[in-house]
């Protein structure tokens, strides 16, 4: 991704990305936006006294973006918009846009990494990481034997030998008798011409492999993965997002596909592929979409020159002219309501089953598409009015009117619910003054709000 820039516009100030998350600086207080979802950035703070988490903002003058999902202040490192409460300030590395590790403990996604049995955290002074030249690290040793990183957990590698064991990137590990993905032996792929190619393809002497689909397991923690039939071995190559392809045929994950002209395909994006005549998503032919015209808007949308998609759902009657997504509610990062706008005004994707989009509702929202701010998925305003649920808000002030920290019902339980679980299943986070204040859900310069309601 293109470098971090700052930019100051009057009260605003945006540290960007070139992808779709970015942390914004509003009115004093520290935002972590991700594919349109604006998320309150604090910090916890360890009250010996009550033994438990008081919550209060980050230190502003010190605030600084590290890459696209780290940042720190003076004295805490964030991932997102969760804080590291373990990580040393002064020691803290980071590895790659998920990872870092600091002079105690290596962290991902924001958590400590630990070991799978005991619930105890990897502790970077008793262990060696392995090199390789990928970069990422997933194999270390420390006196009990090898472990590689399995999501949150370090997870030990079973009847390694020790000597000869190298770390082979992407995942995979060699020593003299085995070639292992993740702490699991490969049985029937050939160790002296074993090649990753990416995308879980693996390539040796005798053919191409997939290394997500396991045909066989046996006891000894070792598996067969299914080898891919009729491929031309030679000129087969991984393309990305599961797609691969040889000089025949194209193919999504094992699958061939039917019907689609080689020479044309290529990849868009967002598990999108197209050839000259149809657009794909995955293996699937997407009905009503236009090859030539069709194109990504962002995470969630695509148009053509005469419609707009909900990831491969076509939307009815929903003009492509002036598209642009506004707002995203999401709840354990399943989006619930993405409001957008066009041409034709101001609309709410109402996301009934996230499983099937056929169920999902648009609606038609009566504000002035110009001047239209969406706050949350209850609360937004225009030039004229502030409406929450749909319905002009009586009594509130335009000018003034804004949100108390995150809306009460989307994202502030659901921030705290997301730390305890994230940081320490077994500890509890006390509201800090302000946060308390969080079933006052939006003010102005006359009111405050909860749930629509005049409660001051």
């Amino acid at each position: 991704m293109k470098s971090t820039v700052l930019r100051i516009l009057g009260l605003l100030i945006l540290i960007v990305n070139a992808g779709f998350s970015e942390y914004i600086i509003e009115n004093g207080k520290i935002y972590y936006n991700e594919d349109y979802h604006k998320t309150l950035v604090v910090k916890r703070i360890d009250d010996e006294k009550s033994e438990k988490y008081l919550v209060k903002n980050p230190d502003l003058k010190s605030f600084k973006i590290l890459n696209e999902n780290f940042a720190k202040d003076k004295d805490t490192i964030y991932y997102k918009e969760y804080d590291i409460l373990e990580a040393d300030i002064n020691s803290f590395e980071i590895l790659d846009e998920d990872t870092g590790k600091d002079k105690n403990y290596i962290y991902l996604y924001g958590q400590t990494v630990r070991y799978e049995n005991s619930g105890e955290p990897v502790d970077m002074k008793k262990v060696t990481f392995y090199e390789n030249s990928k970069g990422k690290m997933d194999y270390f040793r420390n006196k009990n034997g090898i472990y590689v990183l399995q999501g949150m957990y370090a997870e030990k590698v079973d009847n390694v030998d020790k000597r000869t064991f190298e770390d082979l990137g992407g995942g995979f590990g060699k020593d003299k008798n085995w070639i292992y993905s993740g702490k699991t032996k490969l049985r029937n792929i050939d160790r002296e011409s074993f090649e990753n190619i990416g995308d879980g393809y693996i390539k040796d002497k005798n053919g191409i492999y997939r290394d997500t689909e396991v045909i066989f397991y046996d006891s000894d923690d070792a598996y067969n993965i299914s080898k891919l039939e009729n491929v031309d071995k030679e000129s087969f190559e991984n393309i990305g997002e599961g797609y691969s392809k040889d000089k025949n045929n194209i193919y999504y994950n094992n699958e061939k596909f039917k019907n689609i002209d080689v020479k044309t395909f290529q990849l868009i994006g967002n598990g999108f592929s197209k050839d000259k005549n149809n657009i794909y998503f995955e293996k699937n032919k997407i009905e009503g979409a236009e090859a030539k015209t069709f194109q990504i808007v962002d995470n969630f949308f695509e148009k053509d020159k005469s419609n707009v998609f909900y990831k491969e759902h076509k939307l009815k009657n929903i003009s492509p002219i002036e598209f642009q997504t506004l707002y995203m509610s999401k709840n354990a990062n399943v989006a619930y309501a993405i409001f957008f706008k066009n041409k034709d005004g101001v609309f709410k994707l109402l996301i009934e089953d996230p499983f099937d989009l056929t169920k999902n509702k648009v609606v038609k929202l009566n504000v002035d598409k110009d001047s239209v701010k969406i706050f949350s998925k209850n609360y937004y305003k225009d030039r004229n009015n502030v409406y929450c649920n749909d319905k002009v808000l009586k009594g509130a002030d335009v000018k003034t009117f804004e949100m108390v920290g995150n809306d009460k019902d989307e994202a502030m339980d659901e921030f705290i619910d997301a730390l305890e679980n994230i940081f320490d299943a077994s500890s509890s986070l006390e509201k800090s003054n302000e946060t308390k204040k969080s079933s006052i859900t939006a003010q102005d310069k006359n009111h405050k709000y909860e749930y629509c309601r005049i409660v001051k």
